[in-house]
């Protein structure tokens, strides 16, 4: 569920499916019929039936086939309606060493972006990944990223995250852009990455914020820590780093020594 805020029940065929689905959760993979037409409909958390559906979708699932279906949009957005998209071929594990990582642009108020590599130097992953678009399964070795995302054509990331997949060996996950603008002020809809596993567990990833550390108290050469992990070593009077990253959104323990 990635349509912003409303929760909704989901029915298939008149039967509900899933009950008081919130923004931003998943669901593990479910089994439904194939090659039949099967009408999805989106109705408010609050509802009894089908009958009271906002939006109506008509499928149909071929056999021997698993996908992934994001709702996507802003419901009575004209601009970003609110809608399915849909991947087809979707893995619940890589079959080897590395992970398999499928990406899903599925932020609507957001444009065209670039996804980079952080810690290659910002080198171009997707120069042009648009709303609502897959970027087909990238292995991966299993090991922590730190991934930038700008708007496309330009080389200032507006975010960066730090995405864990040290634990996803031989897994598949699926990263995905989640609400407006990367400025929005409210929470609830506040732009983030998150990724989903095969059992339906969401994660949200921790932004990474540039900051630059200027020693300007005279005399005293330090060590300065972050959270308890010596970040800079022998810092002089009058010196001062290129901009690194830290941990932002959270609080931080400062120590100098």
């Amino acid at each position: 569920h990635n349509s912003p805020k409303p929760a909704v029940d989901i029915y298939a065929n008149g039967v509900k499916i899933i009950d008081d689905f919130q923004f931003r959760t998943a669901t593990p993979y479910l089994e439904l019929p194939a090659d039949l037409a099967i009408k999805i409909g989106v109705a408010p958390a609050t509802s009894t039936s089908a009958a009271q559906a906002i939006a109506n979708f008509d499928l149909t699932l071929e056999g021997d086939s698993s996908y992934q279906v994001f709702a996507n949009g802003i419901v009575g957005d004209p601009d970003t309606p609110f809608e399915l998209s849909i991947f087809k071929g979707a893995k619940q594990t890589s079959g080897n060493a590395q992970a398999a990582v499928l990406v899903h642009h599925g932020a609507p108020t957001i444009g065209p972006v670039k996804v980079s590599n952080a810690d290659l130097n910002y080198a171009t992953i997707l120069p042009t990944f648009d709303y609502k678009e897959f970027a087909g399964y990238l292995a991966l070795p299993a090991a922590k990223y730190t991934i930038a995302l700008s708007e496309a054509g330009t080389n200032e990331p507006n975010v960066i995250y730090e995405v864990d997949a040290s634990a996803l060996s031989g897994k598949a996950i699926t990263l995905f852009a989640s609400g407006l603008d990367f400025d929005n002020p409210d929470p609830s809809v506040h732009f983030g990455l998150f990724g989903v596993t095969p059992e339906g567990q969401v994660i949200r990833f921790s932004t990474r914020v540039k900051v630059q550390i200027i020693h300007n108290a005279p005399e005293p050469e330090v060590d300065i820590y972050v959270n308890g992990a010596k970040a800079l070593d022998n810092l002089k009077f009058r010196t001062a780093t290129p901009y690194i990253l830290l941990p932002g959104g959270t609080d931080l323990s400062i120590a100098i020594a």
